[in-house]
């Protein structure tokens, strides 16, 4: 019989407990520590973990959202940089965790950004992928350079501004 405890049958506070405990270690410890842990978290902690995250960016993107496309992807980017910082070093280590299955692995894709907030955002269909293509690669880039969200406001801006701009 298996022992494990799937993350749905967890009670509700202490599977928030539980997957706030798992966030923290993720993005605290390198991927080496954790895979190498010797019971390592059940796919469905994995898919909470990305649900979490899911949740607070949709609520940080209604948060930041001022009606200028500029400051609102700004003040965005900079939530996650500074208050959600745990959460997007936790996304990136398991994006590349072999053990992370698909269904797991779709949700951590698109739990920071969603084309349909980009849409909404823009007002235009055609720019959703790649401003969310450019979102990706500049939180990346800050979060392995130590940048500030304001350094990223020039090329949020140049991309908003469109080509010759």
């Amino acid at each position: 019989m298996n022992n494990e405890t799937p993350a749905a049958a967890v009670a509700p506070d202490r599977r928030q407990q539980w997957v706030s405990l798992l966030l923290s270690s993720v993005s605290s410890h390198s991927l080496l520590e954790i895979l190498a842990m010797s019971r390592p978290p059940h796919p469905a902690a994995k898919l909470a973990v990305a649900e979490r995250i899911t949740e607070s960016s949709r609520a940080a993107f209604g948060q930041a959202t001022s009606g200028d496309p500029v400051e609102t992807t700004v003040a965005y980017l900079a939530d996650l940089l500074t208050e959600r910082a745990d959460q997007l070093r936790a996304r990136h280590a398991l994006t590349i965790d072999p053990t992370v299955d698909p269904a797991a692995r779709e949700r951590l894709a698109r739990c920071l950004f969603s084309v349909e907030g980009a849409v909404e955002l823009l007002g235009d269909e055609g720019q959703g992928e790649g401003f969310l293509a450019l979102c990706e690669g500049l939180i990346a880039v800050a979060l392995m350079r130590g940048y500030r969200a304001e350094s990223l406001r020039a090329p949020v801006a140049r991309y908003l501004d469109g080509p010759g701009a």
